[in-house]
């Protein structure tokens, strides 16, 4: 897969019978029910105990990556969670500087897990993808494939919705009901007088105020134009680049074609010295032919050894 940074994520590269570049805390081997390849890793755990397995790649501090893998329950009942572990130092080694949950499944048939996007700590080197089981009933066994670590997009940022103005209830004005008055006997009415007819006296009608144009407000000086800020751009922090010391490990002996009759590959096997004074980490290292290359279980060699 492009841009994929799990070595052996496949589980097709093996150590015996177990997946080559893994740690684990529990028992570990693999099964041919494989949801892609010939291989999957099988880890087991017993109630009310947790087991794990997992392996480091690199990162870079402020990146965005999304960690997925496929899981199932093979045997018991349990639960199968992913994770996503940041440590600073390059080899995943040292003191873990926090943690991200992805997904659980607890079915039979084959589930994804993912974390979604996730960022690592601006200080954080490596990444440990964990595989965990938890037993909730006696011995359980689940079925791990196809792990992936990838670079991604950060999440998309939500667009807050707007808070509709709530429209005030009218309330109604009570009418009053009118009080009877009684009626008075009638009065002869005497003969009206005809009054003159007042005439109408046209009443001036205010001529409105002009409106100052915005022209006329800055001519006045009465409105200031505004100035921009300019933002302040930020500094990318530095890259260390950490240059490799003298190369002492060698090979001493290679068991290139073992004895054993038919495919003999659990057989064949490579023996390697520190011809330094320093001790040296074989985590990140691959040995290989001309063929393919395997990764080297992460171990400390001292000098001599």
């Amino acid at each position: 897969m492009p841009g994929q940074l799990v070595e052996n994520g496949g589980f097709e590269w093996l150590v015996g019978e177990r997946p080559a570049g893994w740690r684990h805390s529990g028992p570990l081997g693999v099964t041919e029910s494989a949801r892609g390849g010939r291989w999957a890793a099988l880890l087991s755990a017993d109630a009310p105990d947790a087991t794990w397995m997992d392996r480091a790649a690199p990162v870079e501090g402020g990146q965005w990556y999304a960690a997925s893998a496929a899981a199932r329950i093979a045997f018991g009942t349990g639960e199968a969670t992913l994770r996503v572990a940041w440590y600073a130092r390059a080899d995943g080694g040292g003191q873990q500087l926090g943690s991200v949950d992805g997904s659980t499944t607890s079915a039979e048939p084959w589930a994804m897990l993912a974390s979604g996007p996730v960022q690592a700590p601006a200080e954080a080197r490596s990444a440990r993808v964990r595989l965990l089981l938890r037993s909730t009933a006696g011995r359980a066994t689940a079925a791990f494939d196809d792990v992936v670590l990838v670079v991604t997009l950060p999440p998309p940022t939500p667009t807050p919705t707007p808070t509709a103005t709530p429209t005030p209830t009218a309330t109604p004005t009570p009418t009053p009901t009118p009080t009877a008055t009684p009626t008075p006997e009638p009065e002869p009415s005497p003969t009206p007088t005809e009054s003159p007819t007042p005439t109408a006296t046209a009443t001036p009608t205010p001529e409105p105020s002009p409106t100052p144009t915005p022209e006329a407000a800055r001519a006045s000086g009465s409105t200031a134009a505004p100035s921009a800020t300019p933002t302040p751009e930020s500094t990318p922090a530095p890259t260390v680049r950490v240059e490799p010391g003298p190369l002492t490990l060698r090979l001493s002996e290679v068991l290139a074609d073992a004895a054993e009759t038919g495919i003999d590959r659990a057989h064949e096997w490579v023996e390697l010295v520190n011809v330094g004074n320093e001790p040296v980490s074989t985590a990140g290292w691959r040995i290989g032919d001309g063929d393919a290359l395997d990764p080297l279980p992460a171990a400390e060699v001292p000098p001599g050894g």
